[in-house]
């Protein structure tokens, strides 16, 4: 079957203060123009740096839409649309004090629901008349994130549950045409539980959005030595699955399913996100979801972020497909040759291909693309060997090799060979720009329309037959 663009529907993107930068701007704009991301989703809208709500002395709460403007006029200018995330409360309607982050995100519920809810029509109804309703009907509210959590979530899911109901009929009062959702919570969980509330309250819901971790088991262990406890290399794949048979099994079947985070792994130093192999495992994890989802958005795209901290030297192993400068990592080029494939991609069939060796083939005006990705798991401590395979190419004379390994496409290892510097110079910064194109590893003679193509385990091959 074509392989869904389900992939390129969406991705993350840290905290909304965060957008603003100049910097973060750039990587969302080069991100948008070569992987074609559609939605942009991040943590924070909502909060006190976003300076969005106030109340003055004698208790009159005022808005000030002015930072939201900026920030959502830049993304529709770089042909990205907002995937709302409606948090954290804002502190003048806060119930409590508790936050979370550096950027101390109050995760209380509001003080009075009419506060909050005249709060969220207000906002609704400046945005349709800022940018029309045709346009904010094609977006998506997403209703907090992740309230299973008591870090992210000071209540019950009683209390989340009839939040979101609230919050999703305030959203409908704006226009009955946008999109409210949720539960948006940590490691799939709640959803069974949300559609039943949603059924028995006639809840509107227009979307169900979860997240998913390969290692969800240790979510905020911050020990800087920790090491994520891998869950095996389908848990990704069977937790999809389970939810998308628990909505397809509820009075809600049919209506889309967004997993609004996923990666290799929650934690910000894992080194499996600035590995070779995250790139392999992007692919494998795409390739298993596909069937399975309407949206699947990776965590994040940038290392312009901060949560618990900011990154303080060019790779850190945190989550982003690009570093702080903009440099792009193995995750981002298996994102980018998804893309080169485009809609259309046919699942690979031909001898030697399993779980972990895999691909997809695309006919390209009279050509042929071929990406094949061998993925390592992460539990493997033997020796993997090299495995070979012949991919038809059609009627061609040659074929151009990409290839993402420890050699090719990995600017982590050109940043090490120049000494790992923390805070490259500006020379530094545009000599590894300059290793950073996506080229040719080489150019292969085709004989009898076919090629054998040799992969390292935990490596990545585009074949582009000319």
């Amino acid at each position: 079957m074509p392989l869904p663009m389900s992939w390129q529907t969406g991705v993350s993107c840290g905290n909304a203060p965060i957008q603003l930068r100049a910097r973060m701007q750039s990587h969302i704009r080069t991100a948008v123009d070569e992987i074609g991301f559609r939605y942009l989703r991040f943590h924070g809208l909502l909060s006190d740096d976003m300076r969005i709500v106030k109340r003055n002395r004698e208790g009159v709460i005022r808005y000030n839409w002015q930072l939201v403007d900026e920030l959502f006029d830049f993304m529709l200018d770089a042909g990205v649309r907002p995937f709302v995330e409606l948090g954290f409360m804002p502190g003048a309607l806060a119930s409590g004090d508790q936050t979370l982050f550096t950027w101390k995100c109050n995760v209380t519920l509001p003080r009075r629901v009419d506060e909050w809810t005249a709060f969220i029509e207000a906002l609704l109804s400046h945005w349709v008349g800022r940018y029309g309703i045709d346009e904010v009907r094609e977006w998506y509210f997403e209703v907090w994130n992740e309230p299973n959590l008591p870090n992210f979530f000071a209540g019950t899911q009683k209390d989340y549950f009839e939040f979101y109901d609230a919050t999703a009929r305030a959203v409908k009062r704006v226009d009955g045409k946008l999109r409210p959702g949720g539960p948006s919570s940590a490691r799939g969980c709640w959803i069974e539980e949300f559609l039943d509330f949603c059924r028995k309250n006639n809840a509107p819901v227009d979307f169900v959005s979860t997240h998913v971790y390969a290692d969800d088991d240790q979510f905020f262990t911050v020990d800087a030595g920790f090491q994520s406890n891998y869950l095996g290399p389908n848990y990704v794949a069977d937790v999809v699955k389970h939810v998308y048979d628990t909505v397809q099994g509820s009075a809600y079947k049919g209506v889309p399913l967004f997993w609004t985070e996923w990666n290799s792994s929650w934690h910000p130093r894992s080194p499996w996100h600035d590995s070779v192999n995250q790139a392999a495992f992007i692919l494998r994890t795409v390739h298993k979801v596909a069937p399975y989802v309407d949206g699947f958005s990776y965590w994040v795209l940038s290392d312009v972020y901060e949560e618990g901290f900011y990154p303080s030297a060019e790779f850190t192993s945190l989550y982003g497909l690009m570093s702080i400068h903009g440099l792009r990592k193995p995750s981002y080029f298996a994102y980018y040759c998804l893309a080169i494939l485009g809609e259309g991609a046919e699942e690979l069939d031909i001898d030697g291909l399993d779980d972990n060796l895999n691909g997809w083939m695309k006919e390209r005006n009279g050509a042929t693309d071929v990406l094949l990705y061998y993925y390592r798991d992460w539990s493997e401590t033997a020796s993997l060997p090299a495995r070979a395979l012949r991919v038809p190419l059609g009627n061609a004379a040659r074929a151009d090799v990409y290839r993402i390994d420890e050699a090719h496409h990995n600017i982590i290892a050109e940043w090490k060979a120049m000494g790992s510097p923390p805070n490259p110079t500006r020379e530094q910064v545009r000599e590894l720009h300059d290793k950073n194109a996506f080229v040719p590893s080489s150019t292969e003679e085709i004989k009898d329309d076919s090629l054998e193509i040799t992969l390292e385990p935990g490596t990545v091959a585009l074949v582009r037959a000319k």
